[in-house]
């Protein structure tokens, strides 16, 4: 598999390959009480090497074939894995769209990292890749999303009830997307 790195100031991101597969897994693992408020219930097996090693497998074909675009997120400075952010579901023809999800560390919350991060991604996918829209969608409750969103001019396009199901329990979500300001899309 060929490489991707993205830099930024302060983060670079690559795609998410069986490379990254200790550092995930050590992510998955610090983070665990901090993000199933955030996620679906993850049973014991998400949290194992073979698990995290069979998704970089997969999350490999995906992106050669141009499905899903898995990024890790790393500090420059000490090269720590700091956070994940993944554009999935790539539909290619008229649509030219997909969906974002991410998250971060705990540890390194509020920091401005994520924004770093997602700015410089989705200049990559708007202009390298040329989709035309991004869509990424947030349980109300999630005021850091919100912010986070809007400040990357996010626009709220509805609500949609029971979503998804996070935590075990069927939560509503906020949809919304960014459009490609590329000329020409």
């Amino acid at each position: 598999m060929s490489d991707l790195l993205i830099r930024a100031d302060r983060v670079y991101m690559e795609i998410f390959s069986l490379k990254h597969v200790d550092n995930i897994l050590n992510y998955q693992l610090n983070n665990r009480d901090y993000l199933c408020r955030w996620e679906p219930l993850r049973d014991d097996e998400f949290f194992t090497k073979e698990y995290w090693s069979k998704e970089a497998k997969i999350n490999e074909q995906e992106y050669l074939d141009g499905k899903a675009y898995r990024f890790v997120i790393y500090r420059h400075n000490d090269k720590k894995l700091i956070g994940q952010c993944n554009f999935t579901n790539v539909v290619r023809g008229p649509f030219q769209a997909c969906f974002l999800g991410y998250s971060i560390d705990h540890r390194v919350l509020r920091n401005g990292y994520m924004y770093e991060a997602l700015s410089t991604l989705l200049d990559y996918m708007f202009s390298t890749l040329r989709l035309n829209r991004v869509m990424s969608n947030y349980m109300p409750s999630n005021l850091a999303s919100a912010n986070l969103l809007e400040k990357l001019n996010f626009k709220i396009e509805g609500r949609a009830q029971r979503y998804l199901k996070i935590n075990g329990k069927w939560e509503d979500h906020i949809l919304t997307s960014k459009l490609s300001d590329v000329s020409a899309v």
